[in-house]
């Protein structure tokens, strides 16, 4: 490890390709890239440059021509975002991708979990990362901790942050944001609108035809946070101001988190989450990035377990294909591997062998990963 300065942080980065030399259960360690979608992307939609940040490639658009033009019809085909590939990150790819940098997808015994650590932690992964020739802590826009008492404060800094869309010209230019969501509801004539819990004031308007998109492209996400009061809902989407000041969505993605701020993709995966974190387990989420929801992953790599353990779920639903790739996956993996059905059994989680190493928690300290 060394100590490197970033923007005016002191971090604490892991030595270039040192990531499978550290203990498994160090916050530095990072497993194959093969068990998440992290290996479709490297190299392709992610580059590292002379200077060592991080290059992203994106296949969404970050401004928008003031010229109309016909929208492309939707397809049916189920997409990370309402709107994949290798080469360019989606909006899921980049969120993703920022979790895992930020540390924000692994677990360990008495991290802290709420918005003032989980924006803290993000905000750090951001500052060595850039799209094209701009930083990516000025592309991307996440809503400080709300505190009510510094409401006009707070305001101003939200302003300031974002005058730069306001600008007027061919196109207008467009900003990621990443919040949690209050509320989506319908606008008082057309359309929906999108508040985010740290963000009050905010209003992120959708046109009829993406409001209705978005209903129907993350029902299931939609469904498991209204029903489920444990869960949150994580937005990352493209915006900008129209010329009336409205603030527009352009694309969106959304991503629910169990209790413990880790995002999951079935209610399956949530149930082994949340065991997991109740046993007081170590444990890395593995992410999709631009991965179909048809190619397996490992759902679970618990990391407390000599060699560590990788789960991969399925259930009465999934397709022959799917199971035979996740047997092909397994079969060379260098992990303990286990294959369940969580629609007819119950995960047999094997006991803690490693206790967690002392370091640096990305949640409560400043520090990223290189």
């Amino acid at each position: 490890m060394y100590i490197a300065k970033i923007g005016e942080n002191f971090v604490l980065k892991r030595m270039p390709n040192s990531a499978d030399q550290h203990d498994f259960s160090c916050l530095s360690y990072e497993p194959p890239t093969e068990i998440s979608g992290l290996g479709e992307v490297i190299g392709e939609a992610i580059k590292t440059d002379e200077t060592g940040a991080s290059v992203l490639k994106f296949e969404f658009s970050l401004s928008k021509s003031n010229v109309s033009k016909q929208a492309p019809t939707p397809s049916d085909t189920p997409k990370d975002t309402v709107k994949a590939e290798t080469t360019k990150l989606t909006l899921k790819g980049t969120l993703d991708y920022l979790l895992e940098e930020a540390l924000l997808n692994r677990h360990q015994p008495n991290m802290k979990h709420n918005w003032f650590q989980f924006r803290k932690a993000l905000k750090v992964a951001l500052n060595d990362k850039k799209n094209k020739k701009d930083d990516l802590s000025g592309l991307v826009y996440i809503p400080e901790y709300y505190d009510q008492t510094k409401h006009n404060e707070i305001e101003a800094r939200r302003k300031a942050e974002l005058a730069d869309l306001k600008v007027k010209g061919n196109k207008r230019p467009l900003k990621i944001f990443i919040g949690v969501i209050k509320s989506i509801e319908d606008a008082r004539f057309d359309g929906g609108r999108i508040i985010l819990k740290h963000a009050p004031t905010l209003h992120l308007f959708m046109d009829a035809k993406m409001y209705s998109r978005v209903n129907k492209r993350f029902e299931a996400e939609l469904e498991q946070a209204h029903y489920q009061d444990d869960v949150n809902l994580l937005a990352i989407g493209t915006f900008g101001f129209a010329d009336s000041g409205i603030a527009k969505i352009e694309e969106i993605a959304l991503v629910p988190l169990n209790q413990t701020w880790l995002p999951f993709e079935s209610l399956g995966e949530k149930e082994l989450l949340d065991t997991l974190t109740m046993q007081n387990r170590s444990f890395i989420k593995c992410l999709r990035y631009n991965l179909s929801p048809k190619s397996p992953i490992a759902n679970v790599l618990l990391t407390d377990t000599n060699p560590p353990t990788a789960f991969y779920l399925i259930n009465d639903q999934t397709e022959d294909s799917y199971i035979t790739e996740a047997k092909e996956l397994i079969a060379s993996s260098e992990f303990t591997s286990i294959l369940v059905n969580v629609d007819r059994d119950v995960v047999d989680i094997p006991p803690p062998e490693n206790k967690p190493l002392l370091g640096y928690n990305n949640h409560t300290d400043t520090a990223v990963n290189s």
